[in-house]
């Protein structure tokens, strides 16, 4: 998750908040799939791998997401 955070910021000024969410979104899950259902200990290991590195910058994106939303949220809500 580390290396996620720290290689993440270039990452998200050249492809933007919502390619990075959905390539995390993507990671995770295949981590997490790798993980429930491969029977290797090295694929568990790769897997958690993909896992952390997906799920790195979730929260970050969703707090600077919520922050630009401007300081009435209940009206940009539909």
């Amino acid at each position: 998750m580390a290396a996620g955070r720290f290689a993440g910021g270039p990452v998200v000024a050249r492809a933007g908040r919502p390619v990075v969410l959905g390539g995390g979104a993507l990671l995770t899950a295949v981590g997490i799939a790798l993980v429930s259902f491969v029977d290797s200990p090295v694929a568990a290991g790769c897997a958690v791998l993909l896992w952390g590195i997906g799920t790195s910058l979730g929260f970050p994106l969703a707090l600077s997401a919520a922050g630009e939303s401007g300081p009435d949220t209940t009206a940009a809500s539909p």
